[in-house]
C-alpha cells in the first residue's frame, strides 16, 4: 500500500465527515436563531451558575442590552414578592417557550434539571 492511499479517504468517510459539519453548521444556525430572535416578555429558560452547580431557570426577559460580551438580558425568575433578577446573556439561553426555539444540544452541557424557584418556598 502507498503513501497515497493511506492519506485518500474512502467515499463513505468523506461522506460521513461531510455529514458531521453538515449537522455542526445546522446547530450553530438554531443556537444563533435562538440568541437572535429574543424579545422584551418572552418566556425563556437558561443556564445559570458554573460546572456542578449549574442549572437551568426559567422566566420572563425585563429588558435586553448590547454589550461588548454579547447581548445581554434581565430576567425576572418568579413572581411577585419571590420574584429574583437574573442578568443572563442570550447565549446562555436554552429554550425561549415563547418562540418555540430551542439551543441544540451541547457536548459540554450537563443534565441538570429545570430549577422551579417557588418550590423552595413551599
Amino acid at each position: 500500500m502507498t503513501t497515497q492511499n493511506r492519506s485518500k479517504k474512502t467515499l463513505t468517510e468523506q461522506l460521513v465527515e461531510a455529514e458531521a459539519r453538515v449537522e455542526t453548521i445546522k446547530q450553530r444556525i438554531a443556537a444563533e436563531a435562538l440568541i437572535n430572535n429574543v424579545d422584551v416578555g418572552d418566556d425563556v429558560e437558561f443556564a445559570y451558575g458554573r460546572a456542578e452547580r449549574k442549572r437551568l431557570l426559567r422566566g420572563t426577559v425585563e429588558g435586553k442590552k448590547e454589550t461588548d460580551q454579547g447581548l445581554q438580558l434581565r430576567v425576572t425568575v418568579g413572581e411577585g414578592f419571590d420574584a429574583e433578577g437574573y442578568k443572563p446573556f442570550a447565549r446562555d439561553l436554552t429554550q425561549n417557550f415563547t418562540k418555540g426555539t430551542t439551543a441544540p444540544a451541547n457536548d459540554d452541557a450537563d443534565n441538570s434539571e429545570a430549577v422551579d424557584p417557588l418550590a423552595a418556598a413551599e
